[in-house]
């Protein structure tokens, strides 16, 4: 199921029904600015496009059987990356292939850098507003790293991100405001602060903030001045 809700009333309504389009799936999410909802797939390795006007399914993306889809990000261009939480890789497809209504997605490759092991291990992922980094979490080692894009994947440049070592044991969903990266700990049920360096290479923890009513959250998303957290309930 997926829900549509307003900032200002408790309540949400089903917006897409489960099972629509062959979706029995729906881990990560967000939109872009041309209207359009992301909706990574899951273990059916699939990512959804859909008009939010219309809730038609506009563009579809396979990566085949074995992996598990779990978040995605668009970049200022257009590009969208979305991570797989088994096989190594972060998948990119253009905003043409998304006006197209499907195509390959570009696999490009995390190892050696990152450490692949068990499950999950890259989860939530976020662009940089000036477009020139990707930032992602990889649950499995509990560290964050920085990722250089590049047209040709042999050339993509991946590194830790310092300075928050023992802090985000557990990161799951990411949120990025400028230099402030929110990262979502599921099993803490806690939510570390982290400014980042010019280059986003260095962290420090700014804050933590944990309550009573987290129930193993596992993603936040910034709505104005609120950061909207979702919890998983495992």
């Amino acid at each position: 199921l997926i829900y549509k809700g307003t900032l200002d009333d408790p309540t949400a309504e089903v917006f897409l029904p489960a099972g629509s389009d062959g979706r029995n799936e729906a881990i990560g999410v967000n939109v872009d600015n041309e209207g359009r909802l992301y909706i990574a797939g899951g273990g059916s390795g699939t990512l959804y496009v859909y008009d939010i006007e219309t809730k038609e399914l506009i563009a579809r993306f396979e990566t085949g059987e074995g992996g598990f889809i779990n978040d995605v990000a668009i970049s200022k261009d257009g590009d969208v990356y979305f991570t797989d939480s088994i096989r190594p890789f972060i998948y990119r497809v253009s905003e043409d292939q998304v006006e197209d209504g499907g195509g390959t997605p570009e696999a490009i490759p995390l190892t050696p850098e990152v450490d692949y092991q068990g499950f999950p291990n890259a989860n939530g992922i976020r662009i940089t507003p000036n477009g020139k980094y990707v930032i992602f979490a990889d649950s499995n080692d509990g560290k964050l790293y920085r990722m250089v894009p590049a047209e040709d994947p042999t050339e993509r440049k991946i590194r830790k991100i310092w300075g928050v070592r023992g802090q985000t044991d557990n990161p799951d969903g990411l949120e990025l405001r400028w230099h402030t990266l929110y990262v979502v700990n599921n099993r803490d049920e806690l939510i570390v602060e982290v400014r980042l360096s010019g280059r986003y290479l260095r962290g420090r923890v700014a804050g933590k903030t944990t309550t009573p009513e987290f129930h193993t959250p596992t993603t936040a998303s910034l709505a104005r001045d609120r950061l909207l957290v979702a919890n998983a309930e495992f």
